[in-house]
């Protein structure tokens, strides 16, 4: 009876111990450490599934390295199955009872995450381990799956820092003033302001004597103008008259003749050169004067012919 009772007090620790050759070793790092965020890669084994712990690492160096390379360089070792080259059977020697000849079934292997530091998640590898890169700053998981879905790794990648961009310095150089718009004098300020005298934006009235005053003289002297053109053409139509007069008188004409038809001409140009009291240039008075001498010239006219015809000397 004695015996009997020491067997079954030590039937729990033969499970225990049963248990342990079963599953085998779990070496690596007891404790949980990671990498910094944004600094090295990260190493996670979750072995809960198989009777074991969640541990990490950290890989100062592994970025841009594999998986199968990171994951041994931290105190994992890695056993591959035999007819499938890079599929992983066992880590730090669990489970034992592979013997990694033929690829684990779905609901007994280690499943393969990683994160790339940034969106702070696991993501299932599409790839074997062997050609699984991982990024500075990312982290690589192994995770036991027991058949009761998938699981990832029981704690969260770490995730690299964004630290906040200094907000900019103001700048010390002045701000430039706006240069004046083209035309604009100095002190205005760009708006529908009245323009100063004499520069053209407005009309301003005429001062006495400015405009209308300089107006009247152009055309007063318009007007005596036109009448010194005036006097002219009749001067030449006397002229003109005088020479068919003398054309149809004798070739001597007397001197008393002579005296007269040069007289005539002296007498109509002092007429015509005399002013008047008129306001509008002297045409009212000119043109009588004028009248008179063409009368006189033929009066002086009918005398020579009557002198002709009579025959007197």
């Amino acid at each position: 009876m004695q015996r009997t009772r020491s067997l079954g007090a030590l039937g729990p620790a033969l499970l225990l111990v049963v248990a342990a050759a079963l599953v085998g070793p779990l070496a690596g790092p007891a404790t949980a450490a990671v990498c910094g965020p944004g600094d090295g890669v990260s190493v996670v084994v979750d072995a809960r599934g198989l009777g074991g712990s969640l541990s990490s690492a950290c890989d100062a160096d592994g970025g841009g390295k594999t998986g199968a390379e990171i994951v041994p360089s931290v105190g994992y070792p890695l056993e591959y199955v035999q007819r499938q080259p890079g599929f992983v059977c066992r880590v730090s020697g669990a489970p034992s009872s592979d013997p990694c000849v033929n690829t684990p079934p779905a609901d007994a292997y280690w499943g393969l995450f990683w994160s790339d530091g940034k969106s702070g998640t696991w993501s299932y590898a599409s790839s074997g381990i062997t050609s699984l890169r991982i990024p500075a700053g990312g982290s690589i998981g192994l995770a036991w799956q027991d058949g009761n879905g998938r699981k990832a790794p029981g704690t969260a990648p770490p995730v690299a820092s964004s630290a906040p961009k200094p907000a900019p310095k103001p700048s010390s150089q002045p701000t430039p003033k706006p240069a004046p718009a083209p035309g604009a004098s100095p002190g205005s300020s760009g708006g529908d302001t009245a323009p100063p005298a004499g520069s053209g934006g407005s009309r301003t009235a005429p001062g006495p004597g400015s405009g209308s005053d300089t107006r009247a003289g152009a055309t007063v002297a318009e007007e005596r103008e036109t009448g010194r053109e005036q006097r002219r053409e009749r001067r030449r139509a006397r002229a003109a008259a005088l020479s068919e007069a003398e054309a149809s008188a004798s070739a001597t004409p007397s001197a008393g003749t002579t005296e007269a038809d040069e007289a005539e001409p002296e007498a109509v140009e002092e007429s015509a050169a005399a002013p008047t009291a008129s306001g509008d240039g002297g045409l009212p008075l000119a043109v009588p004067l004028v009248l008179l001498g063409v009368l006189a010239a033929l009066a002086v006219a009918a005398a020579v012919r009557r002198r002709r015809g009579t025959g007197a000397v």
